[in-house]
């Protein structure tokens, strides 16, 4: 009977070792990327070394401009609002409602066979061009002004380092950063923009470079612009056109003092996210689920242990036995968080190309979807990092422990 006890107690030794690996090495994983995610340095580092601040401008230029230009018509007609409604009627007919409602929601695109169904309802009812655009498309995307259309992504990023230098872009950026996270601990009830650099940048020297550039960037000025401009003391309706230089010097001294005017109607600050006692009252409270993530990766140190314990307890009798029992499981753990250590960086590279890449529409520029990749490029980095240096003890302080536990052996035995 004894012996089946021991036969027992070491077979169940067995697994609870096992489970003591597989419980250490999701709990080190679990916790160092929590590690990397939810602390702010890992965001301010970062943005920091990729160079962001100095880049955003012409990144946010670019994407401006790329939006602008990008048509949702030309790719997905169904979806498109500004049709004839005897079109729409059409493409009702042609398709299925549930094939009807993926194109006309934007949640698909048109297959070669949905193409050549919208042809033939373009060519039945003579659409053969686009509608006449609305007014509003006329203005520009969205409401953009037609003089904003006018700017080109260099033009843009010029335009956004005037109203916030790259300096003043990682100071708001760095509060930004802080406020998010301290409305993550449930420190501030709300977080929000502050406007006021913006503002006081834009009524500044610094404005009146601004209507100059924006200026710059126009067409050159008709007869009839050139007429309304020398005749404007304080423009009612906005004339913004590429005057001479003797003109340009004094329209842009007035054009700053609307400019005054609008800004100090707007906002010292806006807030981003909800305020944090808006929404604990919801069924999906967001930040009561953060906190219990936090909570379980607190508590996920504690299985290993428990496991490591009921080794000791059922199998350990002796101090080589004790160090052997404890280093074998641990080197093997180790040697399998290095391993993941060290293929992050890659198995990161492969998700990118299979999984997060496709997924961008089409007419995002190519430097907004590199900001992305560089990101999460570093995460990955500072993930693996971490991964391989904690791998990396464990499995020389398990090889320690399963040394000695061979050295004590031969010793006693000696």
């Amino acid at each position: 009977m004894k012996k089946v006890f021991s036969v027992l107690a070491g077979a169940l030794a067995l697994i609870f070792s096992a489970f003591f690996s597989l419980t250490l090495i999701v709990t080190v994983l679990v916790s160092n990327l929590g590690g990397v995610l939810l602390k702010t340095s890992t965001y301010k580092n970062a943005l920091a070394e990729l160079g962001l601040y100095d880049q955003l401008p012409g990144i946010i230029g670019s994407t401006i401009t790329a939006v602008s230009e990008h048509d949702p018509c030309a790719e997905n007609p169904v979806a498109c609002e500004d049709i004839r409604p005897e079109l729409r009627d059409c493409y009702k007919q042609v398709f299925s409602d549930e094939r009807y409602r993926a194109l006309s929601s934007g949640q698909e695109t048109p297959t070669a066979e949905d193409q050549l169904l919208i042809q033939s309802c373009k060519d039945r009812l003579n659409e053969v061009v686009p509608a006449e655009p609305s007014e509003a498309d006329q203005a520009g995307l969205e409401g953009m002004p037609v003089y904003f259309k006018n700017l080109s992504s260099d033009e843009w990023a010029s335009l956004i380092r005037i109203i916030l230098p790259p300096d003043q872009l990682e100071s708001m950026s760095n509060a930004l950063i802080d406020d998010i996270f301290a409305y993550l601990n449930s420190d501030i009830n709300r977080v929000v923009l502050s406007l006021r650099v913006i503002k006081e940048n834009m009524m500044s020297a610094a404005g009146e470079e601004l209507i100059k550039q924006l200026i710059l960037s126009q067409p050159p000025c008709t007869e009839d612009e050139l007429n309304q401009l020398q005749n404007m003391t304080i423009p009612e309706e906005l004339v913004l056109c590429n005057p001479p230089e003797d003109l340009l010097m004094l329209v842009v001294p007035l054009l700053h003092q609307q400019l005054r005017n609008a800004v100090t109607g707007l906002p010292d600050e806006v807030q981003i996210l909800p305020s944090a006692s808006s929404i604990a009252s919801t069924s999906t409270d967001p930040l009561g689920i953060l906190n219990k993530v936090r909570l379980a990766i607190h508590l996920s140190g504690l299985f290993p242990l428990v496991f490591l314990l009921l080794v000791t307890l059922l199998r350990v009798r002796t101090l080589s036995g004790w160090l052997r029992w404890w280093g074998i499981p641990t080197f093997f753990a180790g040697l399998t968080i290095l391993g993941f250590g060290l293929t992050i960086t890659q198995l990161y590279g492969v998700i990118w190309l299979k999984s997060i890449e496709p997924g961008f529409p089409p007419y995002f520029p190519d430097v907004l979807v590199s900001l992305f990749r560089d990101l999460l490029q570093f995460l990955a980095h500072a993930f693996s990092e971490r991964v391989v240096f904690q791998g990396l003890v464990l499995a020389i302080f398990a090889l320690l422990l399963w040394i000695g536990s061979h050295l004590l052996k031969k010793k006693i035995d000696g």
